[in-house]
């Protein structure tokens, strides 16, 4: 089986995603007739079916013809991105599979419906929070974590360049202390080949002297000899 690349992977998670939305927005307008509400939890949670002409929080209403360009100009950086960028981890996989598949969930909602469906609504106390669906779930958690794996790179690559540089400082020491032990070794050698050479000379000297006393030894036994044969036959004739 081929092994998916990244960009591969990212778009497969983002199809998954996309998927599940749409067929959660799905089930919300076949089920629950337009501003209506199912309350799950009083007072805190209810399933609210409005349409969103704007953007994310209500923003930009009915703007949808420049959320729908802008939103393929953001689709298009995010591709451009995918086919630059080498590396990626598992979170920013993930992250980036979120963000995609939640910008083309409420793409198709604007393109098809000309709003987006929102059906979550979240009450505390007295004030309601903006009603919203699966995929700004997706663009909102999948930007924090992409940002959350950024900061984990840049601790790693931190933590990296440290580590390297306490490496190379301490090749530079073994090297400065190996480079000190050899010029340690040589001015010992130069200051001991003086002592050498005078040993040397000496013991030569030694050598020389024994070997001229020897020849005079014999030198003068000879002549001795020569004297005593002189003497010896002087006194024979005599």
């Amino acid at each position: 089986m081929k092994k998916l690349t990244n960009k591969e992977k990212i778009y497969s998670y983002a199809a998954i995603l996309l998927i599940i939305d749409q067929f959660l927005k799905f089930l919300i307008r076949a089920k629950l007739p337009l501003h209506k509400e199912i309350v799950i939890i009083p007072r805190f949670f209810s399933l609210y079916n409005t349409t969103n002409t704007g953007a994310a929080f209500s923003i930009f209403q009915n703007h949808t013809i420049f959320l729908i360009l802008f939103t393929f100009l953001i689709l298009l950086i995010i591709d451009k991105y995918l086919q630059k960028e080498t590396y990626f981890t598992k979170l920013s996989i993930t992250s980036l599979g979120m963000i995609i598949g939640g910008i083309i969930g409420n793409l198709i909602d604007r393109i098809i419906y000309h709003g987006v469906t929102d059906y979550l609504l979240f009450v505390f106390g007295s004030k309601s929070f903006p009603v919203f669906n699966f995929a700004d779930i997706l663009i909102t958690c999948g930007i924090f974590l992409y940002f959350i794996s950024m900061l984990i790179d840049l601790i790693k690559n931190k933590s990296i360049s440290i580590d390297s540089r306490n490496k190379n400082s301490q090749i530079s020491n073994h090297l400065e202390e190996t480079k000190n032990k050899l010029d340690t070794k040589k001015n010992k050698s130069i200051e001991e080949s003086p002592r050498r050479t005078n040993t040397k000379n000496a013991k030569n000297n030694l050598n020389n002297y024994p070997h001229k006393k020897r020849t005079n030894t014999k030198n003068g036994t000879k002549e001795s000899a020569k004297k005593k044969g002189a003497l010896y036959d002087y006194s024979r004739y005599k």
